[in-house]
């Protein structure tokens, strides 16, 4: 539902509470019952109060509705910021070509793979604990990557 029917069902709302109040009073007009003067001025008293306390609550609702609408707006307006910067994060990674498609695979001892350079040093003959103090590693970590490469040269290509 959007603001407007909500308004005109709020305005239908008062509407309709009006012309029960208008049938109320001409029903009991009709009758000839005629309540004292001043009960009636009380009774006109209440309803003068319960009739602004109505406006009254109808402006706030409005107001709030108002606010409601602004929050959606600008929470739609940050939803759609954020796909599509999502959508341009996924063109720019498809454009970034896949390491594993190279056609060769990298010399596991050259400068740029740590883990080439622990299997190297390994392989010269290094302890496990000596590769660690050297690249400054946890020897669980050189462990895990002499089993993993070991591995490695296993399994077919």
């Amino acid at each position: 539902m959007d603001i407007q029917s909500l308004l005109l069902v709020q305005l239908a709302v008062d509407i309709l509470i009006c012309l029960l109040l208008v049938l109320l009073l001409w029903r009991f007009g009709s009758r000839g019952e005629k309540a004292p003067a001043d009960h009636s001025g009380v009774d006109m008293e209440e309803l003068k109060k319960f009739m602004d306390e109505s406006r009254r609550l109808s402006a706030e609702f409005v107001v709030a509705l108002e606010e409601g609408r602004k929050n959606l707006k600008s929470l739609a307006f940050s939803l759609d910021e954020r796909e599509r910067r999502l959508q341009d994060l996924l063109a720019r990674a498809e454009n970034i070509p896949n390491p594993e498609s190279r056609e060769g695979k990298a010399d596991p001892g050259s400068k740029g793979d740590p883990y080439g350079e622990v299997l190297r040093m390994i392989d010269e003959g290094l302890t496990e604990r000596e590769v660690a103090d050297r690249l400054g590693v946890p020897t669980g970590e050189i462990e895990l990557i002499k089993s993993l490469g070991r591995r490695g040269n296993r399994e077919p290509s």
